[in-house]
């Protein structure tokens, strides 16, 4: 079988996870929890920058994570994805999720 790109959508922070809704009737449903590091100095960057990219007073000292969960809805016959609620999660930082 081979991958088909069905959408394409900046999450702003790096996607961790994405998870459709299992419930009958709801499996339009996608959330997708994304994180991003902020340095100590404010700076923020994506997971993948490099260590080396910052100096070396700050690569030591702990940087907040900034999360965010996105509820999105499939829309088959127009082939599009929409946001229906974007989540800070500001204080949780990088959220892992399963639906109940």
């Amino acid at each position: 079988m081979k991958d088909m790109t069905l959408c394409h959508k900046d999450t702003s922070y790096s996607a961790d996870s994405v998870e459709f809704c299992p419930r009958p009737g709801f499996h339009h449903i996608l959330a997708c929890g994304t994180y991003q590091l902020e340095a100590p100095n404010g700076s923020k960057h994506h997971v993948e920058a490099s260590i080396e990219e910052e100096d070396t007073a700050s690569s030591f000292a702990p940087h907040k994570r900034l999360g965010r969960c996105i509820v999105y809805a499939w829309n088959e016959d127009l082939g599009s994805l929409s946001v229906s609620a974007p989540l800070d999660l500001r204080a949780i930082g990088q959220p892992s999720f399963f639906w109940s």
